[in-house]
């Protein structure tokens, strides 16, 4: 059972929030992924990562940092869409709660697992700590 912390029922502005990073993500992936002055290495900083999963509606969904994993994992398994193959992305993921982080690096070390397409691509640094 989800705590009412990361229950999005009640809490419009952080639903909306993620909504527009899903879309944000999805973009500027197209985008510097046909960039030739963009560097094939990237990085990815989320400060207050959270545990990655929320809650809406009594079902899950993803938050801040498995948006972008999902997205990027949606482009390299887009046949119509060819990737950089040099691509290189360092992800820092920051939580200050144990617990949370705890649940953090459980939920993206799963997600990766089984999406082995994006593990091929992405580096991941967990930070148990303040940002």
């Amino acid at each position: 059972m989800f705590e009412a912390e990361w229950s999005l029922d009640n809490k419009p502005h952080t639903r909306t929030k993620l909504e527009i990073f899903k879309k944000y993500f999805d973009v500027w992936l197209k985008i510097w992924n046909n960039q030739n002055w963009v560097s094939n290495t990237w990085y990815y900083i989320d400060l207050y990562s959270g545990r990655g999963i929320h809650n809406y509606k009594g079902e899950n969904c993803y938050g801040s940092p498995l948006i972008f994993l999902d997205q990027l994992r949606n482009k390299l398994t887009d046949n119509s869409v060819e990737f950089k193959s040099s691509l290189n992305i360092h992800m820092f993921l920051v939580e200050e709660d144990k617990r949370t982080f705890t649940c953090l690096k459980e939920n993206v070390d799963a997600f990766l697992q089984e999406n082995p397409v994006v593990s091929n691509f992405v580096s991941i640094y967990y930070f148990n700590n303040d940002c």
